[in-house]
């Protein structure tokens, strides 16, 4: 099952915390950058993650480090997906 995770961050560290998830992409952990950006009324940085393996302990553990990473939240993609009624 797919998990997605929104990450709310710095808008001044938007482009380098990408370019540090690449790395973890690169590594095989399962992780997909699906989007990347600012925000419209709060002009923080966010990214939109998809994690196609278990989200491993050490990346939430950077995320609860990281001062530029102002919050997060992890959504099961089935939770996300439309339903027909």
């Amino acid at each position: 099952m797919m998990t997605m995770m929104l990450i709310v961050c710095a808008n001044r560290q938007v482009q380098a915390i990408a370019d540090e998830f690449e790395d973890w992409k690169a590594d095989g952990e399962g992780l997909e950058i699906r989007l990347y950006g600012t925000t419209a009324k709060a002009n923080d940085g966010f990214l939109l993650l998809a994690w196609n393996t278990p989200i491993p302990q050490k990346f939430f553990d950077k995320l609860r480090k990281d001062e530029d990473i102002l919050d997060y939240v992890t959504v099961g993609a089935s939770f996300v997906q439309p339903t027909s009624i």
